[in-house]
């Protein structure tokens, strides 16, 4: 509307409606702020404008002349408000502006309070802030959080660089930052994890604020705050950002506690891995056993032979993944660490499914649940439970599988993670599809779909196309099944996500019969249109066409 009154031609469009968007969000929905956004319209387009928001206070240069002279600037109106503070008050707004996405009480106390500011203090002065409307307060899940709109961030910032303090107080949040990970990480597989998952989830602003600055000015700590957020990053997803600060933080530390840097070379080779990436995957892997060999330390030495475990299941060689889930287990009796057993132990169970000894991956995966569901460790138990279900599968045994595949996803909606929730739906679709209810299996694809697309699990959206097609093929849709299969297949090479060996070979069975069908010259046809269709066109291309 106020750049509608400057530019009378200008209208929102689909083509514009994200920037606009983009705009009101980055000004926090300011009315001045939006005012001076818009008088820019003269000279940029809505495109440029929402991507020069990044320094605000150098585009919005200028308001109205006939307003009050506060108003004619956006960092003018903030320092009106500036000078309204007390010394101390300033103070602690700047040294509030390290915090992205606010704080606790016991952060603030932690990274602002020094000689100028005892700790006394700071809880009346964030009450006097918060009544200047400078801070505002929160409730998240019973804690109290603090935090400033970014227009009003920035600005604080601007002072925390110009007043010589940036470093030390952006150490002091480093410090506190990395014993919170330490505190948290040694949580996460226990029966409190998920109340640590949503407190990291709260903080995870301010995790990667710490991360950036302290690869460029302390790269040591920089790998122990990396590795600390390894079981954070795999268990939400996030691998490519895990894969990245590892690498960058490994690169930058290597002079590094032969610990510190074994630890941070496993997350780093597991992430690799995870990507397809498996021949970068050897060299950090090898390094961190060495390392832990040195160190003797037994419990590294059987992660690392854990992960290398993993790289060789994932590429298909299940001889040399079992060989090092076997070494890797040994060291663990020795540790009497029940938790890396009962992981170890579902490894070689699904080994032992893929080399097709059914029976015996049955056993490893009911006595892994066991140990799970004895440590309260919700996450493992939700692992298990799946590759259990899968065992039974094989067996045809899709009864009981069904009901651990049922369990896994309660344990998942428990736990409150879509990334597990995601793809449990998927596995239990897959079993529908098995026993040949499509209705059924549509359905669980098109949760499990939905629940990918809205947290951008690409990874699993690929699993969700392949099974469409599946259910597509087995309904007589062969051009469809065509479709769905190019467009996951480009969108696995898009990701970096190969599907693994056995996977591979069911997918390779339908492609031969859907060439059947189709005869070959067609199957290229459709198969190269689905490839170039966007995400988006193949995620509503599946959904409309898998209606029951």
């Amino acid at each position: 509307q106020r750049a509608a009154a400057i530019d009378p031609e200008l209208a929102l469009t689909q083509e514009n409606v994200l920037a606009v968007t983009q705009i009101c969000h980055r000004l926090d929905g300011i009315p001045l702020a939006i005012e001076l956004a818009a008088a820019r319209i003269k000279i940029f387009s809505l495109e440029e404008i929402a991507a020069r928001l990044g320094d605000r206070f150098t585009l919005l240069t200028k308001g109205s002349r006939t307003a009050l002279p506060r108003h004619q600037t956006l960092r003018a109106l903030i320092e009106w408000s500036d000078d309204l503070l007390s010394e101390s008050e300033r103070v602690l707004w700047r040294r509030l502006s390290v915090f992205i996405g606010g704080c606790t009480l016991e952060a603030a106390i932690s990274v602002c309070a020094d000689e100028l500011l005892e700790r006394e203090q700071i809880l009346g002065l964030l009450s006097q802030l918060v009544d200047k409307s400078i801070v505002m307060v929160e409730e998240q899940g019973g804690t109290t959080r603090y935090r400033m709109l970014e227009t009003i961030r920035q600005y604080a910032q601007e002072k925390l660089q110009r007043s010589g303090e940036n470093d030390e107080v952006r150490r002091h949040c480093l410090v506190f930052f990395l014993a919170f990970a330490d505190q948290a990480t040694a949580q996460l597989l226990t029966v409190e994890q998920k109340k640590w998952f949503t407190e990291l989830d709260s903080e995870y602003g301010n995790l990667r604020s710490a991360l950036e600055w302290s690869i460029k000015n302390d790269p040591v700590h920089a790998l122990r705050l990396a590795a600390a957020l390894g079981q954070y990053w795999e268990v939400r997803g996030y691998i490519s950002e895990g894969r990245t600060a590892l690498e960058r933080a490994l690169q930058q530390a290597q002079d590094a506690p032969k610990a510190v840097r074994a630890d941070g070379l496993r997350w780093q080779a597991k992430f690799t891995a995870r990507q397809g990436d498996y021949v970068r995957a050897k060299e950090p892997l090898d390094e961190s056993l060495e390392l832990s060999r040195e160190l003797g330390d037994k419990r590294g030495m059987a992660r690392s032979l854990h992960t290398s475990g993993m790289v060789a299941s994932l590429q298909g060689d299940y001889a040399a993944a079992r060989v090092a889930y076997e070494a890797g287990f040994a060291l663990l009796k020795e540790t009497g660490d029940k938790r890396e057993l009962a992981a170890l132990t579902s490894s070689l169970g699904n080994v032992a499914n893929y080399m097709g000894d059914y029976e015996i991956a049955q056993r490893y995966q009911e006595e892994s649940v066991a140990i799970f569901r004895e440590l309260g460790d919700k996450f493992g138990l939700f692992i298990a439970l799946n590759n259990l279900g899968l065992a039974l599968e094989r067996q045809a045994d899709h009864s009981a599988a069904r009901r651990y595949y049922e369990e896994s996803i309660a344990t998942a909606y428990e736990l409150g993670e879509k990334n597990l929730v995601a793809y449990a739906l998927n596995g239990l679709a897959h079993l529908l599809y098995l026993e040949h209810d499509l209705a059924a299996a549509n359905r669980n694809y098109r949760e499990s779909l939905a629940v990918a697309v809205e947290i951008g699990e690409k990874r699993c959206i690929a699993y969700c196309l392949e099974g469409f097609a599946k259910t597509a093929l087995q309904s007589g849709n062969a051009a469809r099944t065509a479709h769905l299969l190019g467009s996951a297949e480009a969108l696995r090479q898009a990701i970096g996500a190969p599907l693994i060996q056995a996977e591979q070979e069911e997918l390779d069975q339908d492609l031969t019969n859907v060439r059947k069908q189709l005869g070959e010259k067609t199957f290229e046809s459709l198969f190269a249109e689905g490839q170039v269709f966007t995400m988006e066109q193949a995620v509503d291309y599946a959904l409309k066409e898998g209606q029951d």
